[in-house]
C-alpha cells in the first residue's frame, strides 16, 4: 500500500476511535464486521453513508446504541493493481463528515438539543 494512503489510514483510525470511544480498535478500514441481528436492527441501514466512509459512518453508529466492537485483524494483500482512491477528494469527503459527526456528538451533550 503506498505511504500515502497508509499514512490516511492511520488518521481516519484514530479520527474513529475518537469519536466513537472504541480505542482498541485498530484500523478500522480493514478486516471483517460482524453485526448482531438485534444491533442491525437498531441501526439505520438507509441512512448509512455509501461512499468509503462507509465504515467510519458505520462504527459511529455502532457506538451510539451501544454495540459491541472488536477487530478481527487480516492480512491486506496488494497486488500491482491500481487504486481509484483519490486521496485528496475523499480527505475532504472524510474531514467534512468526521466534522458533521463531531458537531452532532457535541450536540448530544447539551440539555434539550435534538438527538
Amino acid at each position: 500500500m503506498p505511504a500515502i494512503r497508509q499514512m490516511a489510514n492511520r488518521l481516519a483510525s484514530m479520527a474513529n476511535r475518537w469519536l466513537t470511544g472504541f480505542t482498541h480498535i485498530n484500523d478500522s478500514a480493514y478486516g471483517f464486521t460482524a453485526i448482531r441481528s438485534d444491533c442491525l436492527c437498531k441501526l439505520p441501514l438507509d441512512r448509512l453513508d455509501k461512499s468509503y466512509f462507509f465504515e467510519s459512518d458505520m462504527l459511529y453508529r455502532l457506538s451510539r446504541i451501544g454495540a459491541k466492537v472488536s477487530d478481527m485483524l487480516m492480512d491486506a494483500v496488494y497486488a500491482q493493481e491500481q487504486s481509484g482512491v483519490n486521496i485528496r477528494r475523499e480527505w475532504l469527503n472524510f474531514g467534512w463528515k468526521y466534522l458533521l459527526l463531531l458537531a452532532g456528538k457535541c450536540l448530544r451533550k447539551v440539555p434539550g438539543a435534538p438527538l
